[in-house]
């Protein structure tokens, strides 16, 4: 047995045994407040603090028809309204809030399960988060509330900030700085980034989560990494809303503000470069493999093409990659993330296999003003569901890729 699908097992066994195995229940949350607001006032007198950061911010993304109709829709969850021209408005609005909480528990698996408990054992609704595949559950229906087993807290003198965002925030780039990073624009925006004293992350293992991180000063001293069974009591946690909403699929327009930022400065030399055409190889990923790579790169190649490998680079020359390009292809996969850096005037052309098509980097580039193509591959049987839909394989027409770059055939 792999040590990936051992450990699959061993959660699946402990989630099965906090079901069902009574211990400490008296760790079992008893209520739910239904804000940050309300759980802040009930503790003011301890010195618990609130602040609204973006009070009902909107996001919306107008996606046209013909994009509209490739998408998956077994991973979209944000409402939608659709024009007399056949485009598709995705929208959401969410509070963006950080809650100060002294004496505040959080309970997580650092999978699915993200639960914010107050001294007086209440759930807080908007900071709490519970992720299933098919829906998104209330706050009613979260797991700790009826979950039996609990190991006992651990006890941390000082102030602790959760970035913890789920499970894929622990390995995957994209799901780290648009779930997990972004945390750190709210809390600076709150005012209490200087009060910190440990930052409780995901994981702290990939370059991209150490050196953005020391980016803000964020040392190893003091970083926490959550586990399989993180359950702590702070003398002050702090907690942030979800950087996405929780099940939204769109990015808010602050994300991206906040990315570049904090990343680019045009007075910043290390940026510079020659133009590039960038082609994004897969070939160091497990899955949706481009089958016909090597063909895509032998027309690329003579049109001054280069490949990269993303796993072999550096945060820092990510970035500077990503920033030098004009033209950029790339088969959809968390690398993309990068786009963040881009210059307005480039080119993207981001290649999908036809059961995982979705809006989050056509979304990013729109905020940018990227010049945003897409193409659908060709696989040889079409994904059902999401998770069938991350292993799939893709086949690219050459043709249509010539067609989307404009190449003059004659």
């Amino acid at each position: 047995m792999s040590k990936g699908l051992r450990k699959k097992v061993e959660r699946r066994l402990f989630e099965a045994v906090k079901r069902t195995v009574p211990r400490r229940i008296k760790y079992r949350p008893v209520g739910i407040y239904e804000s940050p607001a309300l759980a802040a006032e009930a503790f003011k007198a301890q010195g618990a603090l609130h602040e609204m950061i973006y009070p009902e911010y909107k996001t919306s993304l107008k996606v046209p028809d013909h994009f509209n109709r490739q998408l998956s829709d077994f991973h979209i969850y944000d409402p939608s309204d659709t024009l007399p021209d056949g485009s598709v408005v995705f929208r959401t609005d969410f509070d963006y809030e950080v809650l100060s909480l002294p004496q505040g528990r959080i309970y997580s698996n650092n999978n699915n399960q993200i639960s914010v408990i107050t001294p007086d054992n209440k759930l807080v609704n908007g900071v709490s988060y519970q992720y299933q595949t098919k829906y998104s559950p209330a706050i009613g229906e979260h797991k700790i509330l009826s979950q039996k087993y609990f190991s006992a807290p651990e006890y941390i003198d000082g102030t602790v900030f959760s970035m913890l965002s789920g499970a894929a925030a622990i390995n995957n780039p994209g799901h780290w700085f648009l779930d997990a990073f972004p945390r750190i624009h709210l809390l600076k925006e709150s005012g209490l980034f200087e009060s910190i004293d440990y930052f409780l992350v995901p994981a702290y293992r990939y370059d991209y989560q150490v050196d953005s991180l020391l980016h803000f000063g964020i040392t190893r001293d003091k970083i926490m990494v959550g586990k399989e069974d993180t359950h702590l009591v702070a003398k002050n946690l702090v907690v942030s809303s979800h950087p996405r909403g929780l099940r939204s699929v769109l990015v808010p327009a602050w994300i991206t503000e906040f990315m570049r930022a904090g990343y680019l400065n045009d007075k910043d030399a290390s940026l510079s470069g020659p133009a590039k055409k960038v082609f994004i190889s897969r070939k160091d990923s497990r899955l949706r493999q481009l089958v016909n790579e090597d063909d895509v790169f032998g027309m690329l190649k003579p049109l001054g093409f280069e490949s990269y490998l993303l796993s072999k680079l550096s945060l820092a020359e990510k970035i500077k990659l990503f920033h030098a390009a004009d033209i950029l292809v790339a088969p959809s996969g968390a690398g993309l993330i990068n786009l963040f850096f881009c210059k307005a005037s480039c080119k993207v052309v981001e290649i999908f296999p036809p059961g995982f098509v979705q809006p989050i980097f056509y979304n990013l580039s729109s905020h940018i003003g990227l010049d945003y193509h897409y193409i659908i591959a060709h696989s040889e049987a079409r994904a059902t569901n999401m998770r069938e839909g991350q292993l799939e394989d893709m086949y690219v027409d050459l043709q249509e890729l010539k067609d989307v770059l404009e190449i003059d055939q004659s």
